[in-house]
């Protein structure tokens, strides 16, 4: 059997750069596009592009903070394909010797389309094609706060919350909430005991569930 081959060329560039004015804040930008020359798939990018802005504080007394943008950007020319995704983050927090606590907020949204080619049945007159668009979008939001405690140089307490919010095509919630104790046994070795509870609710309310994890683990450092 006779096979055609056929090659995907790309062409691309990308630039970096980074501001470190003092010790404490710094802001880094870069991004990246790139161009596809018959790519692999109609759902394959003939174009991409990336762009990312990233802003940064960390103080001597152990305040920190960060901001993030974040842009993605693909299409196929061919089939009409794109995808678009914009995601913004905050966090913030505070560490010090054997105390550390950091929460944050992201938020994201997507949009995908495509136009998809529909053959009805052969019937009289035969079969018959038309396009039909395909639409994905989704805006979520995502919180999440976590706090760590070396209450000994062989203990530690740690806990976590986290909520996921998710509207658009497939509306969905979870809340995430756990607590953990770390115990330092030997020779690098250790325990640790964790209990997790997941509530996860869809708005059609096909998959919802609860559910409660108790976990008992150990582990080896190196």
């Amino acid at each position: 059997m006779d096979s055609d081959e056929e090659t995907t060329d790309q062409q691309g560039l990308f630039a970096t750069a980074s501001w470190r004015p003092n010790k404490v804040f710094r802001l880094e930008a870069d991004f990246d596009e790139a161009s596809y020359d018959d790519p692999f798939t109609l759902s394959s990018p003939t174009d991409r592009r990336h762009y990312r802005l990233k802003a940064r504080l960390r103080s001597e007394q152990g305040l920190f903070a960060s901001a993030t943008l974040l842009a993605h950007r693909f299409e196929n020319d061919d089939s009409g394909w794109t995808a678009d995704r914009d995601q913004w983050s905050l966090r913030a927090g505070y560490r010090r010797e054997g105390i550390q606590i950091d929460g944050g907020f992201t938020r994201f949204e997507s949009d995908r389309a495509i136009d998809q080619t529909v053959t009805t049945r052969p019937g009289f007159g035969g079969g018959v094609q038309f396009l039909v668009s395909v639409l994905y979008q989704s805006d979520a939001d995502l919180f999440d706060l976590r706090g760590r405690w070396q209450a000994h140089e062989r203990l530690t307490f740690g806990t976590h919350l986290r909520w996921w919010d998710n509207e658009g095509s497939f509306a969905n919630e979870r809340q995430d909430l756990g607590c953990y104790a770390d115990v330092a046994i030997a020779n690098g070795y250790s325990a640790r005991l964790a209990y997790r509870t997941i509530d996860y609710q869809e708005s059609a309310r096909f998959d919802d569930y609860d559910a409660e994890i108790v976990e008992l683990s150990v582990g080896y450092r190196w």
